[in-house]
């Protein structure tokens, strides 16, 4: 199994860079030279036998099985970290794993947790709860890195199977979390969930509505297509 893992400080470098779009800022954040992270991305891309960055410019970018490579590396780091946490030596946080059914979870336990209090200040997200899931692997870090803050972490963190139950969690008031707009615009309209930084966003997915080139298309098929694209064009620009 060793022999199969391609080189870990490889790795941690690609993640940092594929999920930064920039071998500047993964140097930034890994206090390394812009020459030590091209030349471990070089080491992975000759592990796995071909190419995960391509050059747009003046900037080195992810490919899209890079990004989808980089999504899964976030997650095992994640998983590697809580294990680290949990069997670390001496540690003043203790952590307890919880499996519950969803709805129990969501319904029952979420919301007698302790609640938290608002806040003013990014800098103040350090004491508070931050909120994750593994379907959304890397959202906080790329968000502290548009927020200029880069070196902050939480002081406890939670991490649930699907973003949906974070959804929850958040408005039950147990913690901050990262999501996607406009996905969340009916929620802020009503009152689930609050926005303390309304102004600090970091760039998210695109979607794409795909239709098969030899497929049908129908009038209905091409209204719901132009509906889509001018949904989302109002959308964008909320």
């Amino acid at each position: 199994m060793r022999n199969r893992l391609p080189p870990l400080n490889a790795l941690r470098v690609f993640e940092v860079a594929a999920r930064s779009e920039s071998y500047s800022a993964a140097a930034r954040e890994l206090s390394l030279t812009h020459g030590a992270v091209s030349r471990q991305i070089n080491i992975l891309e000759d592990w796995l036998g071909q190419p995960l960055f391509a050059r747009e410019g003046q900037s080195m970018m992810a490919s899209p099985h890079a990004r989808a490579l980089a999504r899964e590396i976030s997650a095992a780091f994640d998983h590697i970290a809580d294990a680290a946490e949990r069997y670390g030596k001496e540690r003043h946080v203790k952590v307890i794993r919880v499996s519950a059914p969803t709805t129990v979870a969501m319904r029952w336990l979420i919301p007698r947790l302790p609640a938290h209090t608002g806040i003013t200040d990014v800098e103040q997200l350090a004491s508070m709860t931050w909120l994750t899931s593994e379907t959304r692997p890397g959202d906080w870090e790329t968000w502290i890195e548009a927020a200029g803050q880069p070196s902050l972490r939480a002081s406890r963190l939670l991490r649930f199977d699907h973003f949906f139950v974070v959804m929850h969690a958040v408005a039950d008031d147990q913690g901050f979390g990262i999501g996607p707009f406009p996905t969340l615009n009916a929620d802020l309209a009503a009152g689930r969930v609050q926005t303390p930084f309304p102004t600090l966003r970091s760039k998210g997915a695109t979607y794409h509505a795909l239709v098969p080139l030899d497929a049908d298309k129908p009038v209905h098929v091409r209204d719901f297509i132009d509906w889509l694209r001018s949904s989302g064009a109002k959308d964008s620009e909320l």
